[in-house]
């Protein structure tokens, strides 16, 4: 029983992050592609669209299986480094606004 808790907490935290990174980039989008990062930026979105679609098709057999179980906590642990880079994508864009433009 505890395989199955930790990956349904497991698939949460990674449901949470996805629908939280997604709309940021999207709210982001004007200013990332006049910075000359929508090549970039679309990759990760894309990345991060299969990733949900891979979390949803393995949710039956996660909770018996370790090596699902360790793959989704390698996965959460790279969905908050692309958490990160959002947040640092912010940050810029608020810098840029502050400094005029530039």
């Amino acid at each position: 029983m505890e395989a199955a808790d930790d990956t349904g907490s497991l698939q949460a935290a990674i449901g949470w992050l996805l629908h939280t990174i997604l709309p940021s980039l999207s709210k982001l989008d004007g200013w990332i592609r006049q910075a000359g990062l929508g090549s970039e930026v679309e990759g990760l979105r894309d990345e991060i669209e299969q990733v949900d679609g891979v979390v949803s098709a393995v949710n039956a057999r996660a909770t018996r299986n370790r090596s699902v179980a360790r793959s989704l906590a390698a996965l959460k642990e790279l969905l908050y480094a692309a958490g990160d880079v959002v947040d640092e994508l912010h940050c810029y864009r608020l810098q840029q606004q502050l400094d005029g433009g530039k």
